[in-house]
């Protein structure tokens, strides 16, 4: 994952790392109306932190661990 910039907006973010869609909609961040917002206020109106966005975007943009039954 490409690095974060703290400073960004919800939409800086979305135009730069658009598959973070999906990470900021789990989180109930708003990428409508709160789009223009700074992720530091997007992620406090959500109930949670930039740092912890941060993590969950690392985190979802990891790939996946094969699973073990999966493979024969």
């Amino acid at each position: 994952m490409r690095n974060v910039d703290p400073a960004w907006t919800v939409n800086d973010l979305l135009r730069h790392i658009p598959e973070s869609a999906g990470t900021l909609n789990r989180l109930g961040i708003d990428m409508c109306c709160g789009g223009s917002l700074p992720l530091a206020a997007a992620a406090a109106a959500a109930g949670t932190t930039v740092d912890a966005v941060v993590a969950d975007l690392a985190r979802d943009a990891a790939p996946a661990a094969p699973d073990a039954c999966s493979i024969r």
